[in-house]
């Protein structure tokens, strides 16, 4: 019986198995080579981008500087050489014969700041009222007073009664209870973040000041709506605001003018629904009502056009430009013949009619 030969099991040799694993040693390096790797790379994507965007931003600095923006704002104002005093022609003091005489009284809304002063809705209104071929005409004079609130154009009514108008026109804006200036009663308010913006870590990291800047104009404009809804909340200002609303209709009574205001909106937002001051209006609309003075309110007139169309400096200075004065002047001139406040006869035989949605306008004959 032939037997098979017995194979020897496998032997394991310890130094071949010890050469053939891995050292513990070599595992820790790999393993500590993939966690620098995940640690590192990151940062690194991290830099980059921080680099790139820096770059970036300085191109976009550097090409915005080579190229200002050009505006179409006037390098000069006139004025008329024999009235320095008011922006606006000269006018006798004592009201001349076949004449109606009316005021304007406001701020630099009505002053016009950044407009020439015959591009104000005063002088603008003036011509309108002066079409018609009758023997009466119109007189509008200007008494804006920049920075001028309620209380001060109250003062200055009372000066201008000497100048006999028919009627008197208060311009109202959204800031004119103000108790004193806006930079006097907030000093330590930098809206701009001008001196912010001067520290050295944002002149040479520019994303860092790119950043800071937006984050300041979003400061800039919560503190800006909040500021003016507060004037016509606190108590102090709205009577002060108030009052001199009741003193302007008692003088303008006492001396038998006609007085009328018209409201103005705040062209730095969007007039639509979002618009921040609906609220400010509606409480100024209710206290000239209460206070039975005939009133308009041109925020509904600038309804869905875009602010940078009626800034004088779209972005930087949201005072009205020619067209929120054009657009201001049309609505008031109607409004003024519709309730009766200007005699009829200030008013063209013929108008044209243009459409609300584009083309061209038509003749209308108005009927006397």
């Amino acid at each position: 019986m032939n037997r098979q030969p017995v194979r020897n099991a496998p032997t394991t040799d310890p130094a071949a198995t010890q050469a053939a694993a891995p050292s513990s040693l070599t595992v820790l390096k790999k393993s500590g080579s993939r966690q620098r790797y995940r640690f590192f790379a990151p940062l690194c994507g991290l830099l980059i981008a921080l680099i790139v965007t820096e770059i970036v931003v300085r191109s976009i600095e550097h090409f915005s500087a080579a190229h200002p923006k050009r505006h179409d704002r006037p390098e000069r104002f006139h004025y008329p050489e024999n009235n320095r005093k008011w922006r606006d022609f000269s006018y006798t003091e004592e009201k001349p014969a076949n004449t109606f005489r009316m005021i304007v009284l406001g701020d630099s809304f009505t002053a016009g700041t950044g407009v020439q002063f015959d591009d104000t809705f005063s002088k603008r209104l003036e011509r309108l009222l002066n079409m018609g071929s009758g023997p009466l005409k119109a007189e509008v004079l200007n008494f804006g007073v920049p920075g001028y609130n309620t209380v001060q154009e109250e003062m200055l009514f009372k000066k201008a009664v000497v100048r006999q108008p028919d009627l008197a026109l208060l311009e109202i804006t959204l800031n004119d209870a103000e108790m004193q200036p806006f930079r006097v009663a907030f000093p330590n308010f930098d809206p701009s973040g001008e001196k912010l913006l001067r520290k050295p870590i944002f002149q040479w990291w520019r994303t860092a000041a790119f950043v800071a800047q937006r984050l300041i104009n979003t400061e800039s404009h919560r503190f800006y709506i909040k500021y003016h809804q507060s004037l016509f909340e606190e108590p102090e200002s709205w009577k002060r605001f108030s009052s001199a609303i009741v003193a302007m209709r008692d003088v303008a009574r006492a001396n038998k003018i006609k007085f009328a205001a018209v409201v103005f909106p705040m062209f730095s937002y969007p007039i639509d629904e979002h618009y921040p001051f609906w609220s400010v209006h509606t409480k100024i609309n209710g206290l000239l009502d209460d206070l039975g003075v005939d009133h308009l309110d041109l925020a509904k007139s600038f309804e869905g056009i875009p602010p940078a169309r009626l800034q004088i400096l779209p972005g930087a200075d949201s005072h009205p430009n020619e067209i929120g004065h054009r657009i201001a002047a049309d609505r008031i001139y109607a409004w003024l013949h519709r309730r009766e406040i200007v005699p009829a006869t200030l008013k063209p035989a013929i108008e044209l009619h243009g459409q609300k949605n584009g083309g061209k306008p038509s003749h209308q004959e108005h009927v006397k």
